[in-house]
């Protein structure tokens, strides 16, 4: 493991500054996409359509976006390497 990643997984975890939590976000369904600088994953729950209820959507939750340097410092994202880095 490389020091970065080493100090990374050493740092302790605080409140905000607010005091308030962060938000718990629950999905079901993902999908992402990147740029050479960052890795964005859109996070929906699959529910039944408010149109048509036998007919499932996926409902928009939030979408988070991180750095690729702090994805690859991460031993929990080890999977990011099969991912092509290319220029989009």
């Amino acid at each position: 493991m490389s020091d970065s990643a080493k100090s990374l997984t050493a740092m302790r975890w605080v409140r905000q500054k607010s005091g308030s939590a962060p938000p718990e976000l629950y999905a079901n369904c993902t999908q992402a996409s990147w740029t050479v600088y960052d890795l964005r994953l859109q996070l929906g729950s699959v529910v039944p359509s408010e149109a048509d209820p036998n007919d499932l959507v996926v409902e928009n939750v939030g979408a988070v976006t991180i750095s690729w340097q702090a994805c690859e410092g991460d031993p929990g994202m080890h999977f990011l390497s099969s991912l092509p880095r290319t220029k989009r």
